[in-house]
């Protein structure tokens, strides 16, 4: 299942120059809890959620501040007062956003994305078509597509007349549960059972979760495999790049001296990574597919102008290396 098929596609969004109360208006007029910042060409930039209305040194309003988040929360009306204070500071988005934002294509795996959220600890990420904003993905609609995929075997009623001739039911995953049983207890007999039993049924338990995180781990490296060749015949478009310069240009305004170009797998260096985290002198060598072509725009284009491209191992599951990210740095020049 990928991401067009479980993102919300009517998804709001502001420009950078918002005023914070006319992001608190639309936060609740759509009953949601953050939105996407976006640049005149619909590029997401940044992300609003509903915390970032409030000043954290503003301590001595905290208690009736939560009261306030709650309402935005839960869709109720904003209280005057709320919206005299938010207005008088004179804040837009481009002040409170977080940037960068992390953004999937429309044609990622439901699997890739459960990852990445859970990875970063966010709660919702931008769906990307050619680069511009086309819908969001959040973990309320990560669950349904769970629920979809663990649902009798059956094409669900939304799917169109063609959908339903082109799914083939029998290559669909069976549900977890047949994966991993679970045996019932008749409640309603008396309990003559000795310590023996209770200790084997904790026993089929342990086992059934040992086999549980065997198959999801399977899965995942699966997931992970099929996406590093995915990433391997990728290129970089021109308006991919000039996307991720325009990005830079606003990080190194809010004060960053560095931008995260790409954060990519580690397998999808031809050495998985090992010359990166080494370091190798050599590392550019390795690199393939999108990220190589970063390399060369670089090296190109903004080597010539001062700018410095470092590559490092950003996180190590299991002790081993994982992704991999490719940063642009203009900091602490002569």
């Amino acid at each position: 299942m990928l991401a067009r098929e479980i993102m919300t596609g009517d998804v709001a969004y502001v420009t950078a120059d918002a005023h914070v109360a006319d992001i608190a208006r639309l936060l609740v007029e759509r009953g949601v809890s953050a939105i996407p910042v976006v640049d005149a060409e619909l590029r997401p930039i940044g992300m609003v959620s509903e915390s970032d209305l409030i000043a954290s040194d503003e301590l001595g309003r905290d208690e009736r501040r939560q009261w306030w988040l709650a309402q935005l929360a839960e869709g109720q009306p904003l209280d005057p007062e709320f919206l005299a204070t938010i207005s008088a500071n004179g804040r837009s988005a481009q002040d409170l956003m977080t940037a960068p934002v992390v953004c999937v294509s429309e044609t990622a795996e439901v699997s890739e994305i459960a990852q990445l959220i859970e990875r970063h600890k966010f709660k919702r990420t931008p769906v990307l078509r050619d680069g511009k904003l086309v819908g969001i993905v959040s973990r309320a609609d990560l669950v349904r597509a769970i629920a979809l995929q663990n649902a009798p075997r059956r094409p669900p009623e939304w799917l169109t007349a063609r959908q339903r001739r082109v799914v083939n039911l029998e290559e669909l995953p069976p549900p977890i549960e047949k994966l991993f049983p679970v045996e019932k207890v008749d409640q309603g007999l008396p309990c003559d059972a000795t310590a023996d039993v209770f200790r084997e049924l904790v026993q089929r338990h342990e086992a059934q979760e040992r086999n549980m995180r065997v198959e999801t781990a399977r899965l995942q490296r699966d997931a992970r495999k099929k996406r590093v060749e995915e990433l391997a015949k990728q290129r970089l478009s021109e308006a991919d790049w000039n996307g991720l310069i325009a990005k830079a240009r606003l990080s190194a305004a809010a004060g960053a001296k560095e931008f995260m170009l790409m954060r990519f797998p580690s397998q999808l260096c031809s050495d998985g990574g090992r010359a990166i985290n080494a370091p190798d002198p050599n590392w550019p060598d390795t690199l393939r597919g999108e990220p190589a072509d970063i390399f060369e725009r670089w090296r190109a284009e903004l080597k010539p102008r001062g700018f410095q491209l470092a590559s490092q191992i950003v996180d190590f599951p299991d002790g081993v290396p994982g992704d991999a990210a490719l940063f642009l740095i203009w900091g602490d020049g002569p």
